[in-house]
């Protein structure tokens, strides 16, 4: 072998051997960058009580549009998507809280406020005044835990 076909091996391995470190360090990098943030107990029973919800919406919307559909189809259309939009909606949200985008965040404060201002402007004329202020009372805790919790806005890389 000549000297420029040992150099040229030399470099080639060398090249190898820098491919292999660079590969290794990325792969470190990603483990570092993806190690999980934990998620915050209360976060999860969020998460978990948004899911039961969002099966629940689900249920009554397709019942209500079967059961309407029958009868009047135009109240079908209209009693039915709107429960079954707003249980896709919190199946997404549960989702996004759970896995803490966040997005997810910001949406469950923006929508836990609006329920607030509509349960206790009296929304839903036919439930009981308990089912209103507690509906209420429970947005409001979830509000103040949102926002106080220093642990949430950490897992969820807020920067309040």
């Amino acid at each position: 072998m000549c000297r420029n076909e040992i150099e040229a091996r030399i470099v080639f391995f060398m090249s190898i051997v820098d491919l292999a470190v660079l590969r290794l360090e990325y792969i470190m990098q990603q483990r570092l960058a993806g190690t999980r943030r934990r998620r915050p107990l209360g976060i999860t029973i969020i998460a978990i009580l948004l899911f039961i919800q969002a099966v629940f919406e689900i249920v009554v919307g397709i019942f209500s549009f079967f059961g309407h559909i029958i009868t009047n189809p135009l109240s079908g259309l209209l009693v039915g998507w709107i429960p079954l939009a707003v249980g896709i909606l919190l199946f997404i949200l549960a989702w996004g809280l759970w896995t803490l985008k966040p997005w997810a965040y910001w949406v469950t404060l923006v929508l836990e406020i609006v329920n607030i201002i509509l349960h206790f402007l009296g929304y839903g004329q036919t439930h009981s005044i308990l089912a209103i202020i507690s509906g209420g009372v429970i947005s409001i805790i979830i509000v103040i835990y949102l926002l106080v919790d220093r642990n949430v806005r950490r897992a969820f890389q807020t920067g309040l």
